[in-house]
């Protein structure tokens, strides 16, 4: 073997920078003897040796500060993935996506200092958060998608009643089948940085895909025998209980009137106020007392005293007729309506 061999794997130009950069004639023949006996031996052509030159070492010695670097950089990319608040969450129902409030959540954020930031936000219940919000109409034959900003390590979903903000069941899912009216939900995921809720409302669309209407899903059940609590608008937000219906022949009544009315659905009363409010199997009614012109044959100005009510969180309205306001407001305050 002669130096021959080392042409056949290394050009003619990178052979003559291998021996200028060889610092004596003593460590190229070292060299090229090895190169000889260990590439007869293996087999290897000469370009896997050159790592193993003292420049080679050098460069190596030279690049393990930026190696240090690299790794320096990779844990900081690393803790730069961290969320500084909990990942948003959309939910999505064929074309329609909604994105629910955020709720209670506690998060750990880790500083570069090595200490760490713990963050928390208590919350009103569902019902509470989404009184201003609509719902999202979903019908059997949907499909409920969570997309997640940061998918999380396990979640639950929270289904709450409206009337005492409590919460009456936890599922890993909805069952959209077999339900009606306006639904109020929260999701609890958690991440290893901490958990949040979300809360959304959902509003099931009967079997023929339309609105459930009023009369099916509020008035469907029978009284549950609590005490309907009436309370009067003061000032401020403020009410002040003034009667309270126990009798049973009153409610029925009171449960009569509000079946055979005429229900407008699907629409958001954004009024003062109610001027009384009264509470029906969980269902907060909110009532108005309007002064309205109407005209008959004999006089083109008439006015008559009417109600109009809508029961919280239903999206719903509805205008009593003038006998039929009597009636209820004398149920519902005890005088009579002038």
């Amino acid at each position: 073997m002669n130096r021959d061999f080392s042409k056949k794997y290394l050009s003619e130009e990178n052979f003559s920078k291998l021996r200028k950069t060889t610092r004596s004639g003593v460590q190229e023949t070292l060299m090229m003897e090895r190169i000889e006996k260990e590439s007869v031996r293996k087999s290897f052509p000469v370009k896997y040796y050159i790592v193993l030159t003292s420049a080679s070492l050098l460069f190596l010695v030279l690049s393990i500060p930026f190696i240090l670097d690299f790794m320096g950089m990779s844990k900081e990319n690393e803790a730069t993935t961290q969320l500084y608040a909990p990942p948003e969450l959309a939910i999505i129902v064929g074309d329609e996506t909604i994105h629910p409030i955020l709720g209670t959540y506690s998060w750990t954020v880790e500083n570069n200092d090595g200490t760490s930031t713990d963050n928390t936000q208590d919350s009103e219940p569902p019902p509470v958060l989404l009184k201003n919000q609509e719902p999202l109409i979903v019908s059997s034959t949907n499909e409920l998608t969570f997309v997640f900003e940061k998918p999380p390590s396990s979640y639950e979903i929270r289904e709450w009643e409206n009337k005492f903000n409590e919460v009456l069941a936890t599922y890993n899912d909805i069952d959209l089948e077999n339900v009606s009216g306006v639904k109020f939900f929260d999701i609890i995921a958690t991440w290893e940085q901490g958990t949040a809720s979300y809360a959304f409302s959902l509003e099931f669309e009967n079997e023929s895909g339309s609105r459930t209407p009023t009369v099916e899903r509020v008035y469907s059940e029978s009284w549950d025998g609590e005490t309907v609590i009436v309370e009067e608008y003061e000032e401020s937000l403020n009410y002040n209980i003034i009667n309270e219906i126990t009798d049973g022949k009153d409610v029925e009544t009171m449960l009569t009137l509000l079946k055979k009315t005429e229900w407008i659905e699907g629409i958001s009363a954004d009024n003062e106020p109610p001027d009384y409010r009264f509470t029906w199997n969980s269902y907060v009614h909110g009532v108005w007392v309007w002064k309205m012109k109407e005209t008959d044959r004999s006089t083109e100005n008439v006015v008559s005293n009417r109600l109009s009510i809508i029961i919280e969180d239903q999206y719903n309205h509805t205008t009593l007729s003038e006998e039929d306001s009597s009636i209820l407001y004398e149920i519902v305050t005890g005088e009579k309506l002038e």
